[in-house]
């Protein structure tokens, strides 16, 4: 069975690490009148063992139940190295590629990598699995690393 993981960046500031990793997540949406208020819709929490601890939305990615080539847990919103390409790991639809003809022949829901460069012949979007996982790295995450995106977009 799936090991069912979630991490965040922590609100508050943490000894360790700002990221913090639990089983579930927890979204709170306010009232159109606290909202105004505080300026906030919406608070996030993750489950942990120390019990709810509230994140940022835009940080919140699930295990995808594979490790890179280094040992690496990879998460959704990962940026990762494959094929000659950064990729960001996504979850949703998606086209399944034939490797043949480099068309898309399906459709599928789950993991999948998100080339951010046009690299030919290889730049569509690609099922995430065991067979790919083993040869990527995890270089870092959209949330604290989106300046290596930009680096390779010049």
């Amino acid at each position: 069975m799936r090991e069912i993981k979630v991490r965040g960046y922590a609100v508050e500031e943490m000894i360790d690490s700002q990221w913090i990793y639990g089983t579930g997540v927890h979204k709170t949406t306010f009232t159109d009148e606290y909202a105004k208020e505080t300026g906030k819709k919406y608070e996030y929490f993750i489950w942990t063992e120390m019990g709810w601890v509230e994140v940022l939305g835009e940080s919140i990615g699930q295990y995808t139940g594979l490790k890179d080539k280094n040992g690496k847990e990879i998460y959704e919103n990962d940026i990762t190295y494959f094929g000659g390409a950064y990729c960001i790991v996504r979850f949703g639809e998606h086209g399944v590629p034939s490797i043949e003809d480099m068309e898309y022949v399906d459709m599928a829901t789950g993991f999948y990598l998100e080339p951010q460069e046009t690299i030919e012949p290889f730049n569509m979007t690609v099922p995430l699995n065991e067979r790919y996982a083993k040869d990527l790295v995890v270089i870092g995450n959209i949330f604290e690393h989106s300046h290596l995106l930009e680096q390779h977009h010049d």
